[in-house]
């Protein structure tokens, strides 16, 4: 019996090419579309008032009754505007949200020692919920997936 010699010929320049689409590095798209869930994870935040550990501490009974002797009317909210003042930026690596508030940080880090002698509790109010996490890995499956057929 006598032996055939097979050929095969197999192009990967397919292939070759989805992976230089993948190597552009410009998620900007992405997190674009990221940014709205982001804001509406802020806020979620904000109206529950609670941080990735559990609800915030309430008010000291000091801070409301200095409220009260002073008239104030407060707003609900532990943190009043203070979640809504963020500033964001995209680009094609990174989504930005940050609070240009100088004392922000106190309560995102807390318990801070601040004027005369208060202590702030951890009051955290940026942070990535799972939901936004999930809507993240959706998005950025989506793009990959886009860069890989060629579609824009």
């Amino acid at each position: 019996m006598a032996q055939a010699e097979i050929y095969g010929e197999v192009n990967i320049g397919g292939i070759l090419a989805a992976f230089v689409r993948l190597g552009n590095k410009d998620y900007t798209k992405a997190f674009q579309r990221i940014r709205k869930p982001a804001h509406y994870d802020q806020r979620d935040h904000r109206d529950r008032q609670r941080g990735p550990q559990g609800p915030w501490p309430a008010l000291a009974p000091t801070t409301l009754a200095r409220y009260a002797r002073e008239g104030k009317r407060r707003n609900r909210r532990i943190l009043a505007r203070l979640p809504n003042a963020r500033r964001t930026t995209v680009t094609s690596r990174a989504l930005t949200l940050r609070s240009p508030v100088r004392w922000s940080m106190a309560h995102q880090d807390g318990p801070t020692r601040v004027g005369r002698g208060s202590i702030l509790p951890q009051r955290q109010f940026f942070w990535i919920s799972k939901v936004l996490m999930a809507t993240a890995k959706n998005e950025f499956q989506l793009q990959l997936l886009r860069k890989w057929l060629g579609i824009p």
